[in-house]
């Protein structure tokens, strides 16, 4: 068998599944929202509705903003990113998804802050963030394996958005 047949195959079958136990455990539940520390607007929604058209630098982060993440935002190739962040996968990524990994981190990062200080998600933010994600790491990609592994964590994470319809992101550790 050829061995690039073999690749897809595996790949194939380890992206289904992952969608397959994404869809069919529901989340688990999350704690109720409670105010901001500062007693104000602090703009999660409005920072990861940025970092997913692509915004670049740190500007849009005000300090409220920045107190409630409980970290000052990095930046790698322009991009705001969560310096501790990293591909948490079941399996092995190319390491020059890292930067589009942390991005991605972040954008959830803002989206625990709106859910714990009751700012509402629309529906499409985390999708965007996905989306930006997914972008960023075929942007990093120089063969096509690389990019095939791009659409599998794409494809994951993106069923996982939808399994926790599109709120806040809920930590959880696979298997679940």
């Amino acid at each position: 068998m050829n061995p690039m047949t073999s690749r897809r195959r595996i790949l194939t079958a380890v992206c289904a599944t992952v969608v397959a136990a994404a869809l069919v455990v529901p989340p688990a539940g999350s704690a109720a929202p409670a105010g901001p520390r500062g007693g104000g607007p602090v703009g999660a929604v409005a920072a990861a509705e940025t970092l997913a058209a692509g915004g670049t630098g740190r500007s849009y982060f005000p300090d409220a903003l920045v107190a409630e993440l409980g970290y000052r935002p990095g930046t790698h190739d322009g991009y705001a990113e969560n310096p501790d962040g990293d591909c948490s996968s079941p399996v092995p990524l190319p390491d020059s998804f890292e930067p589009a990994c942390r991005t991605h981190d972040l954008g959830y990062d803002l989206l625990r802050v709106a859910h714990r200080i009751g700012e509402p998600i629309p529906s499409g933010t985390r999708r965007a963030l996905d989306r930006r994600m997914a972008a960023q790491m075929r942007a990093s990609c120089t063969d096509n394996g690389c990019r095939v592994m791009a659409a599998v964590a794409h494809t994951a994470v993106a069923a996982n958005t939808l399994r926790q319809r599109n709120g806040a992101p809920v930590e959880e550790w696979f298997p679940w």
